[in-house]
């Protein structure tokens, strides 16, 4: 575990400091940090009929600049792992997302900007699942996926900053270690992912928020036998704004 933390934040470093080489025309950056609860289901009829749930422990991490007065790009990057049971039987998981959102505002310089645009996003899922006393099963999900994300978002009223945001997955590649390693492809018809987003941040200095954010995500695979997860996510957010 401690080397699967390791490479996740080796990765998270590697793509922060890749964009320090690209000029941006809108000089402020921002950095999101944060951590939380989530209340996670999973069902996998691949494996069984019965439905494993928990309280897992998210650490999340985000990094939005704005390229033009028209133009943003936010990357994020979040890992979730915990113990989930149902009755006596208990499966360990760990769950990475992360992608990119190149959002395009309808209205820019308003006190509300609407925007959509494309969003490309990788989802790895990993649960060492119990369905027999001392008998378990190791599942792999890996999907690749092109998306679209849409939403609205303030520019600092009173102090006060609100984002809401939807995430939908429109054609993915998926490898499923359950089925003998087959790659399928997905798309909202045999393979839902869709995520939600609500956060609120207050301004405490030029430099920093403090904030909450609510995320709900769904995935709905029916390209093998049916297999969904849920996550209600509850984080608390430093925010840190600087001047490149």
């Amino acid at each position: 575990m401690r080397t699967f933390y390791t490479i996740l934040f080796l990765l998270i470093f590697v793509v922060v400091e890749a964009q320090q080489n690209i000029d941006l025309d809108n000089d402020k950056v921002t950095i999101s940090i944060g951590s939380g609860l989530s209340f996670y289901s999973v069902k996998d009829q691949n494996i069984s009929n019965e439905k494993y749930s928990g309280v897992l422990k998210p650490i999340s991490f985000s990094w939005s600049s704005s390229l033009t007065d028209r133009q943003f790009r936010d990357f994020y990057f979040s890992i979730q792992t915990g113990n989930i049971h149902n009755l006596s039987f208990e499966a360990h998981v760990n769950e990475l997302t992360m992608g990119w959102d190149y959002g395009f505002k309808l209205n820019p310089n308003k006190q509300y900007d609407l925007f959509i645009g494309p969003a490309p996003f990788f989802y790895f899922h990993n649960r060492n699942q119990s369905i027999l006393l001392n008998y378990h099963i190791n599942s792999n999900i890996g999907i690749v996926s092109l998306g679209s994300v849409f939403g609205i978002k303030s520019n600092n009223l009173n102090g006060f900053n609100y984002k809401f945001a939807g995430r939908l997955g429109l054609l993915s590649a998926c490898v499923n270690t359950e089925n003998d390693r087959i790659t399928k492809i997905l798309s909202p018809f045999n393979g839902l992912q869709f995520f939600f987003s609500a956060q609120s941040s207050y301004k405490l200095s030029n430099w920093a928020d403090v904030g909450f954010k609510y995320s709900f995500q769904t995935y709905y695979i029916t390209a093998w036998n049916k297999m969904y997860s849920l996550s209600d996510q509850l984080t608390l957010n430093l925010i840190i704004s600087f001047q490149q």
